[in-house]
């Protein structure tokens, strides 16, 4: 079985159960909620690689995410990322898994996002988390001469940030640039092509375990 290529900091445990991870533009992840995981590399994070994932109950450890659907009469719910630009996790629950999402009897079919909270039978809280990976870097090759869709100026061999969800670039020029460097990806929240998030620097979109309260 292959591995995901994890993150820096992507804590203990995370590459045990996972197939290769196709190149999904936000990986999710799912953060077990075990006691005492504070030092030592912190909490569990289970990868979630593209396509369809299985999550079962640990029958004496915690949950764990197969690549392949269980045999049967051993329950699991499948897990995708769906939903393009701004995705989500799609939840599939058998009637005998006895799943709760955010402390409620989970339906059939759930659509979960960066926090929501997913618990199997008496096993530990698993928080649904992403790793938004930084996307700024030289002009691509091919985008070379294009304009960007902020300022309308093309982009010449500088430093630009390109979407993870569309391949859209913008300029993002640093200091040494001088005072008429174009940072366009600093001046707007999201792509002006497909609306996703513009995300500067890598980091994880949420940690249970840095939240307040």
């Amino acid at each position: 079985m292959n591995t995901v290529a994890l993150p820096e900091g992507a804590g203990r445990g995370a590459e045990e159960t996972l197939t290769t991870m196709s190149d999904i533009h936000y990986p999710f992840y799912l953060i077990v909620d075990e006691p005492g995981t504070a030092g030592a590399g912190g909490p569990r994070r289970l990868g979630v690689p593209g396509g369809v994932s299985y999550l079962q109950a640990g029958a004496s450890g915690p949950p764990r995410l197969l690549a392949k659907a269980p045999a049967k009469g051993e329950p699991a719910c499948a897990l995708e990322a769906v939903g393009g630009a701004r995705p989500q996790l799609l939840l599939l629950s058998p009637g005998d898994a006895r799943v709760r999402v955010n402390g409620q009897p989970a339906p059939p079919v759930a659509l979960l996002g960066v926090k929501d909270q997913v618990q199997l039978g008496g096993g530990p809280l698993l928080h649904v988390t992403a790793y938004h990976a930084a996307r700024v870097g030289p002009t691509p090759a091919d985008q070379v001469g294009r304009e960007c869709p902020v300022c309308r100026a093309p982009l010449a061999a500088t430093t630009v940030y390109v979407c993870p969800g569309c391949g859209t670039a913008l300029h993002c020029e640093v200091e040494d640039k001088g005072p008429d460097r174009l940072e366009c990806a600093r001046l707007t929240s999201e792509c002006p092509t497909c609306r996703a998030p513009v995300v500067l620097e890598a980091g994880w979109a949420y940690l249970p375990e840095l939240a307040d309260g």
